[in-house]
């Protein structure tokens, strides 16, 4: 048995039997909680393609959604729980902090950004995806760079990495931009097509999600050099040492044995349920490096 192991049946043990630990209860807790119940709540989106949303019969799914099923999957073999169970909560995009203070979820899947800023309130898994932010915009929009955005309006998902780039952008540059915000993704793009925003500010990987995803995807494009490059990350409690090591000893077995690359390209390179639709998205150098070096390394 190996060391994770080890020391995880051990505080598992001691948890059970009500004693106290040589290390903080908080530490013990989602793992303690999942052997308790027999069930695993993964905190997932409806929009988020080709992350976490849904198919036509309202199933969870996406590259995020099917790397914590297999999380599930390395947990049900080492700690011989065949039969856990996994239920699906759905977090608001500005929200997921809170669901998992809350005891309300157990592993956010979807497309949160690993960054410093959020590393004061949550934990994160090893990275697992990198993407640039750029701007979703109409076919015929003459803006083509992020500076052609002056003086018009903007829109950014309420609690997305985007809403804190632009406005470092303009604290730093004092870009002269309006700012709309939506309460998801779906809000913010029906903003840009019903033409109340000029353009639609986010992770170009969710970008191209959307736009193939639309009624018109011709009728979209996508511009300008990125903002920043960050990384995602599966989101955890704060301070849960034993399920992070969990949760990145099962990420990593899924990278070394090339798991992670065939996910990959059932959800970039192949048609997308429930329609279809082809992102073709090569894997970045960022990510192929990443596969080969693991790291939980956020951005500021």
């Amino acid at each position: 048995m190996n060391r994770l192991l080890k020391f995880a049946r051990a505080l598992g043990m001691v948890v059970g039997l009500g004693l106290s630990a040589s290390v903080p209860a908080q530490e013990v807790d989602t793992l303690a909680k999942i052997r308790a119940t027999g069930e695993m709540v993964l905190g997932v989106q409806e929009y988020a393609v080709p992350f976490s949303y849904l198919d036509l019969n309202g199933n969870s799914i996406g590259y995020s959604v099917t790397l914590c099923q297999g999380v599930a999957a390395f947990i049900r073999k080492q700690f011989a729980m065949p039969g856990l169970a996994l239920r699906y909560h759905f977090v608001n995009r500005g929200m997921p902090t809170e669901a998992l203070k809350a005891g309300e979820v157990d592993l956010v899947c979807s497309s949160f950004g690993n960054t410093t800023r959020r590393q004061q309130e949550v934990g994160f898994s090893l990275n697992f995806f990198y993407s640039g932010l750029r701007m979703l915009v109409r076919r015929n929009s003459k803006i083509q760079k992020f500076d052609d955005l002056s003086g018009k309006r903007l829109v950014v998902s309420m609690g997305s990495t985007s809403e804190q780039a632009v406005h470092q952008k303009i604290e730093r540059e004092g870009w002269k931009v309006t700012v709309l915000l939506g309460k998801n993704h779906a809000e913010s793009f029906r903003m840009v097509r019903s033409g109340r925003a000029d353009a639609f500010v986010l992770d170009d990987a969710l970008l191209a999600g959307i736009i193939a995803t639309s009624r018109d995807p011709n009728a979209y494009r996508i511009t300008g050099e990125p903002l920043w490059v960050e990384p995602y990350a599966l989101m955890l409690r704060k301070g849960d040492t034993v399920f992070k090591r969990v949760v990145d000893s099962a990420l990593r077995e899924m990278m070394r044995s090339g798991k992670v690359e065939k996910i990959y390209a059932n959800w970039f390179l192949e048609p997308l349920p429930p329609r279809g639709i082809k992102l073709n998205i090569p894997m970045s150098e960022w990510l192929k490096d990443a596969l080969k070096n693991p790291s939980d390394r956020g951005v500021e």
